[in-house]
């Protein structure tokens, strides 16, 4: 993940005549390569978002850079006491440039490739297409819900208990599964036709030790899964 900010960007987006503005912010060139996990995925949307690379002041004039959450919480503090103000003098609310916050995140996959000599490039150790695009919008929607919470932390309280009642009712996820997705997704790269786990995220067989913790892990969620649905609760009802 490579940072830049900017005071103003445009993005030429479908190679023709659809363009995206974005005033000031953070740009967040992005790639991903082998051994790359959700949880990492996430950890770089927090970083993107909390560490220190912007201010909203002109370059050398001493002002402390701080992060994406912390200016957008304050431009929004801002922009209620502003509207406040002109409310009160019967006025409407106009939005400088300066009081205007965003980010854009482009996919990079140059940032993995090395130079081989003065001729070649070599991609080393790149995800491939389908995975990388994946993480990539995990990454996308990490930071965007980040962004959100921090503005709006009730309605992500809401939202986070709404979730867990909605993953209560659904029941445990099928033990076919459970090794590809959640905290899961992305540590193994083949399985067998029950979904167990043969080779790591790196191409490694799974050594004796582990894969005797992953058998204990599976068979938990394997009797979790037909109790659920022998209680005939993953039935759709008409």
């Amino acid at each position: 993940l490579v940072v830049q900010r900017c005071d103003s960007a445009s993005l030429l987006i479908d190679n023709d005549k659809k363009w995206e503005e974005l005033s000031r912010g953070i740009i967040g060139y992005i790639s991903f390569g082998t051994g790359c996990d959700d949880a990492t995925v996430k950890q770089a949307a927090r970083t993107f978002v909390s560490a220190p690379f912007l201010t909203m002041g002109v370059w050398g004039d001493g002002t402390k850079p701080e992060g994406l959450i912390t200016l957008a919480q304050r431009v929004k503090a801002a922009r209620g006491e502003k509207k406040d103000g002109n409310e009160e003098r019967g006025e409407g609310a106009e939005e400088s440039s300066n009081s205007r916050l965003g980010a854009m995140i482009i996919p990079q996959a140059a940032l993995f490739c090395r130079l081989r000599g003065t001729k070649e490039l070599r991609y080393h150790n790149q995800l491939d297409k389908a995975e990388a695009q994946r993480f990539y919008y995990s990454f996308v929607d990490a930071v965007v819900r980040l962004l959100e919470d921090s503005l709006d932390p009730e309605g992500a309280k809401k939202r986070t208990i709404r979730e867990k009642q909605a993953k209560l009712a659904s029941g445990p996820c099928p033990p076919e599964e459970m090794f590809r997705t959640g905290s899961w997704a992305g540590k193994f790269q083949a399985f067998d036709e029950h979904g167990f786990p043969q080779t790591d995220k790196d191409g490694k067989t799974i050594s004796k030790s582990q894969r005797k913790k992953l058998i204990k892990l599976h068979t938990a969620q394997k009797k979790k899964w037909e109790k659920f649905t022998a209680s005939g609760k993953n039935k759709k009802t008409s």
